[in-house]
């Protein structure tokens, strides 16, 4: 994320991308033009990275794309990108969750339509939603409850989350893509 003058932002961007056009060819720059000076970023930095978002999975682990990686001798499945179309569409069958990879904050705002929540259970074991539907029709909506992406992976071992994933078609959604591709 970057922040400043508007014309500023598309020049630099214009320069990066004509600095190596194989690798930025297709990406896909978002501007928010209109930003407060209160709420642009004061500086700069730029860190060299494994992870962009840290999970723990290292070099090769994750990544967006379809098809299998190879981690470490073990296969590895990656998701498949969907178009929105494609993904409104697998909201609604059944047999499938839908994971919300979004902190917990931004979760709590607001969702795609098409899922019920289900009960969640709280790290006391006493359910959070008592209110959650038992009968639905569509994705099943799964929220892990973060407070940060690392919280992720510790989520994803519980046993009772690999019970509610079992074969199951699982779908994930984030604020911009990196989360739920990774």
């Amino acid at each position: 994320t970057l922040s400043g003058e508007p014309r500023s932002l598309r020049h630099f961007i214009r320069d990066l991308t004509d600095f190596d056009t194989t690798v930025f060819q297709d990406t896909d720059f978002k501007f928010l033009d209109g930003l407060s000076l209160d709420r642009r970023f004061g500086d700069l930095k730029i860190l060299p990275v494994k992870e962009l978002v840290f999970y723990g999975l290292g070099e090769g682990g994750g990544g967006s794309g379809s098809g299998n990686g190879d981690k470490g001798g073990g296969e590895l499945k990656r998701g498949v990108h969907l178009e929105p179309r494609e993904y409104h569409e697998k909201l609604g069958m059944q047999n499938t969750v839908v994971i919300d990879v979004r902190n917990h904050y931004e979760a709590a705002i607001g969702r795609f339509d098409g899922q019920t929540e289900t009960p969640n259970t709280s790290t006391t074991g006493i359910p959070t939603n008592a209110n959650a539907k038992a009968a639905h029709t569509g994705a099943e909506y799964l929220d892990p409850k973060m407070r940060k992406s690392t919280d992720f992976p510790r989520w994803l071992n519980q046993p009772s989350t690999q019970s509610k994933l079992k074969g199951k078609q699982v779908l994930m959604y984030c604020t911009g893509g990196v989360r739920c591709e990774r």
